[in-house]
């Protein structure tokens, strides 16, 4: 989203008042948590399955469906000047057969309805088969690496008939990724594609060169939930998940604290799906004595959603600006090496945002999941047919993230051992 999108859609809005029998309605049915870690069995006995849904109570549930779009998705303002939602409803219902329709088979119809024009990972049909509105990019790279020079590129390993090759670098920049520069301060590509689809080969030089995904997304260390190892007498620590108690704060504490005097410090957050974005603002904080996540955010406020909806009578945006990253209150003298990847997801990307207030850091990797343009989520219930969904009530706008697309590294990285590969290049730069 871009920042003058973020200003017409949320801190321009206007409030839109909404009559008490329709919140009533309306209302949330639970919370995200309670509603994706409930059993199969358990989301089986208390919202079966509707077998046969006559044609005017599947409308009802369609009606119902947008009217919650409405008044309590974060998404909605942003794609309501992309998607005629209107033309939508009219023409799923449409599509509901005169003898009637099965919960799932309803669930189908709206689905593939939305999915080509709403793009949110946190937004998810609840049931027997999870279906979810995200779209994935992914990176695909050859064997090339490249260096620069000039206005040109220069193959230099990955292929023995280009090897040496020059290229004109606005030619070929849409497939170029910068990945960790020479000793002496060249800067390297990797070349790829960064696509929603499966992308087998790229040609290069009249080459035709074989693409295998990033091989940095398939490393997901998974020893603990935190741990520190020394790899090649660099201090490296390992955080796999935000999804803890409250009462594991104080470890992430204790491990910043731990290594707040380190002179080159790896943090891999490679995996980490998520969970409680506290987790790395503690880190952060004990390593660096300053943790900050620089973003806007707007919070939807109604009687369907936020913190107040229970006295809310309007839906309206509280916007909240947090400050920008002042590297002077940044104490790390060290630098520091964060390692992402694509299953980097949610709180896990607000790792990637509390490693910026370092003033020394740089971010290596694969970009990471893009699931967080829209997010808290509330579930919701479809009253006739029992389907269930949940949606994000809070809209956040960050430098650089785009939803499905991430947050890409300074450096990408394509190692099936990143933190060995990355340590190697740290011991390196200091001539060991």
């Amino acid at each position: 989203m871009k920042a003058s999108e973020f200003e017409k859609y949320y801190c321009a809005g206007q409030p839109v008042e909404i009559n008490e029998a329709l919140a009533a309605k309306l209302k949330p049915c639970c919370d995200y948590t309670s509603l994706f870690y409930m059993d199969k069995q358990s989301l089986r006995e208390k919202y079966p399955a509707v077998p046969n849904i006559s044609r005017d109570a599947a409308s009802e549930d369609i009606e119902i469906f947008f009217d919650i779009l409405k008044y309590a998705y974060a998404g909605y303002d942003y794609y309501s000047d992309k998607v005629d939602f209107e033309k939508l409803k009219a023409d799923i219902i449409a599509k509901i057969p005169a003898v009637g329709i099965s919960t799932d088979g309803l669930k189908e119809i709206i689905f593939e309805a939305l999915y080509p024009h709403i793009n949110d990972t946190h937004f998810a049909f609840i049931g027997e088969k999870n279906l979810n509105m995200k779209h994935c990019f992914i990176a695909y790279f050859s064997d090339l690496l490249l260096e620069k020079h000039g206005g040109r590129v220069k193959v230099i390993s990955g292929c023995a008939t280009l090897c040496g090759k020059e290229s004109d670098m606005a030619e070929i920049s849409e497939n170029l990724f910068p990945t960790l520069p020479s000793h002496d301060g060249c800067e390297r590509f990797l070349f790829g594609i960064y696509s929603e689809k499966p992308v087998d080969a790229l040609t290069l030089g009249g080459e035709e060169l074989p693409l295998h995904r990033c091989k940095t997304d398939l490393c997901n260390p998974k020893d603990g939930f935190l741990y520190d190892r020394e790899i090649l007498g660099i201090p490296a620590v390992y955080q796999t998940t935000y999804g803890l108690p409250d009462e594991k704060t104080d470890e992430f504490s204790g491990m910043g604290e731990k290594y707040k005097n380190a002179k080159n410090l790896i943090w891999s957050v490679l995996g980490n799906s998520g969970g409680d974005s506290r987790f790395p603002e503690m880190f952060v904080n004990a390593l660096n004595g300053y943790a900050n996540w620089e973003m806007d955010y707007a919070v939807l406020s109604s009687p369907l959603a936020g913190d107040n909806r229970e006295s809310a009578h309007e839906k309206s945006y509280e916007i909240h600006s947090l400050p920008e990253n002042n590297p002077d209150s940044s104490k790390f003298g060290g630098k520091l090496w964060l390692l992402q990847n694509k299953n980097v997801a949610s709180s896990g990307e607000s790792a990637v945002m509390y490693a910026r207030s370092v003033k020394n850091s740089v971010s290596v990797g694969s970009a990471t999941c893009g699931c967080g343009q829209f997010g808290d989520i509330l579930g919701y219930h479809l009253p006739n047919s029992n389907i269930l969904f949940c949606m994000g009530y809070k809209v956040f706008n960050m430098d650089g993230f785009e939803e499905g697309k991430g947050l890409a590294p300074d450096y990408w990285l394509d190692s099936d051992d990143p933190v060995t590969a990355l340590a190697e290049y740290i011991n390196e730069e200091n001539g060991k």
